[in-house]
């Protein structure tokens, strides 16, 4: 019995070790997203750099956006980091529906191709044709010098010129622009075919055609938009006035430790704004999500037109709908007085009738 218990042990473990955690496919991305986060726009599947290889993490949070060339890790809070020496990021990254640089680098290892330049972050490896051996484009390219494998057809084949010479390398002008700053680790991881482990492949888009620069642009401004109105307070109310503050209130649908709020008002009929800024440290929060803050420092009985936006790293959301609002009436400190013992008076007659 004992040899059973051993077993099942040892097999539950063995289970354990097995399943190794990979962020989904672009394909399956919003349905984890919807069955996740609420709203969905929040999931985000990461690379966690603190536990080392093959190890990714999954958290509900804002989403956020970051400039070509880099991406998001965990390393252990949300950092910037670079494209691995294999992939590039020709524009934004953004977590919503990606967890690494979403190209992988091609490789000039076909039939008489060269490496002409490795690139960068941002953009793709260019090949050309070894004309030392005799080799040259199918195709002619954009440029004499190299050619794109992302957006052409890089193909060489074995010529002969009409002199029975092969065409060197050096005969061609841009052989002094030739990059042949080469190591042996870049050489081999690019120019060598190697099988690409499953848990490494991570389906997100692979080397496509060429792509309109207009469709970064949209794409851009979309998600910048998606940011904006997620930051953009909602239901701002004017729930409380006295003499001399108003007190306002609204919803948010981020996070807002990190933000800060702009506050404008005006009198009525006026022109000429007043920018209160405040950080959410002053900002009271009810248990029901909603936000509050007072505007102190107002003249009595007058009619005040307030608006509020959000602010985040210098970026502004759009402004809430104005509300106009009149302060009290002023009372003065006598009158007060006043009030307040014909009260105390009243109490007491009231409890003298009561014995």
């Amino acid at each position: 019995m004992d040899i059973f218990i051993l077993l099942a042990f040892l097999q539950i473990s063995s289970f354990n070790e097995a399943y190794d955690f990979t962020c989904p496919s672009q394909a399956h991305w919003n349905i984890r997203a919807k069955s996740m986060c609420e709203p969905q726009r929040n999931y985000t599947c990461l690379f966690n750099v603190t536990f080392g290889v093959n190890v990714y993490r999954e958290i509900c949070n804002r989403p956020r956006i970051l400039n070509p060339g880099h991406k998001y890790v965990y390393q252990p809070n949300l950092n910037k980091a670079t494209c691995s020496v294999t992939r590039y990021q020709p524009k934004i990254f953004e977590t919503s529906g990606y967890s690494d640089c979403i190209y992988q680098k091609s490789l000039c290892n076909n039939l008489g191709q060269e490496t002409f330049e490795y690139g960068n972050t941002t953009v793709d490896i260019k090949c050309i044709c070894n004309t030392d051996r005799g080799y040259t484009f199918v195709m002619n390219s954009t440029n004499q010098c190299y050619c794109n494998p992302s957006t052409e057809d890089c193909s060489c084949y074995l010529g002969i010129n009409p002199y029975n010479k092969t065409i060197g390398l050096k005969d061609i002008k841009c052989y002094d622009d030739m990059k042949m700053t080469r190591s042996p680790y870049l050489r081999d991881m690019f120019n060598n075919s190697r099988t690409i482990k499953i848990i490494q492949f991570d389906n997100f888009k692979y080397n496509l055609n060429y792509v309109p620069t207009n469709e970064y642009r949209k794409k851009a401004a979309t998600s910048i938009g998606i940011l904006l109105l997620s930051y953009s307070p909602r239901q701002f109310d004017i729930v409380e006035c006295t003499d001399c503050s108003i007190t306002i209130a609204w919803f948010i649908d981020v996070p807002d430790e990190c933000l800060s709020y702009e506050l404008d008002h005006r009198h009525q009929g006026t022109h000429d704004w007043s920018v209160g800024t405040f950080s959410s440290d002053d900002v009271l929060k009810g248990e029901d999500g909603r936000r509050m803050y007072e505007l102190q420092n107002l003249l009595p009985k007058t009619y005040y037109e307030c608006k509020l936006r959000s602010v985040s790293k210098h970026v502004k959301s759009q402004y809430s709908e104005s509300i106009t609002k009149q302060t009290l009436k002023l009372v003065s400190r006598c009158m007060q007085n006043i009030e307040s013992l014909i009260k105390y008076a009243y109490h007491v007659e009231l409890a003298g009738a009561l014995y």
